[in-house]
């Protein structure tokens, strides 16, 4: 249908804010989900994403991965119902085979690598310590910096600002005054010729 209705699939870009950020950069740096055997066409379809924008991303959904960049983060061991995030039986099962394998397959630090899309991650949350005011360990804006430094590594092309530290937004400025000229850079158009 993407002829149909005028959609390149050469050309999505994924974007989200929060558990929808986290999401967006999952399938940005997630190895390619196309099925090509498959009987169904959208299995079919790859999954490689054009670009990513994220509002407020988590760097992984391996709990015990924020131990390293997340400050406050708690380890898996005392999330006494984390096991059923991952739709296992019970907490020990996160150490078994199976456990490792789905733990590996949500930490998109862990997958992110050289090839992967152009991303632009921002945060609004203050950089602050457990018990600070605005402190949000979902959306702690060191998710974006542990992205971006391992976007560099992989020299992945990484944009990142934030609205309480450097780089800031300026005060006035809206996310759109960043996600639309990414964009235009990602899809190589000239946003002047746009107005």
């Amino acid at each position: 249908k993407a002829g149909d209705w005028g959609i390149d699939p050469n050309r999505i870009v994924a974007m989200g804010g929060s558990a929808g950020a986290g999401m967006s950069v999952w399938i940005g740096v997630h190895d390619d989900l196309a099925q090509p055997n498959s009987d169904d066409p959208v299995l079919r379809e790859s999954s490689r994403l054009a670009g990513v924008v994220a509002l407020a991303p988590q760097c992984s959904y391996d709990m015990d991965v924020w131990l390293d960049h997340v400050p406050g983060s708690k380890p898996s061991e005392i999330l006494s119902e984390i096991h059923q995030f991952y739709k296992l039986p019970k907490a020990e099962d996160l150490r078994t085979e199976k456990g490792k394998r789905i733990l590996a397959d949500v930490d998109m630090l862990g997958m992110l690598s050289p090839g992967d899309p152009p991303m632009l991650l921002f945060s609004n949350a203050p950089d602050v310590e457990p018990g600070s005011p605005g402190y949000s360990g979902n959306h702690h804006p060191r998710h974006v910096l542990a992205l971006k430094n391992k976007a560099d590594e992989a020299g992945v092309a990484c944009e990142i600002w934030f609205a309480k530290r450097e780089p800031q937004l300026p005060a006035n400025a809206s996310t759109d005054s960043v996600v639309y000229p990414f964009l235009m850079k990602i899809f190589g158009l000239d946003p002047a010729a746009e107005d």
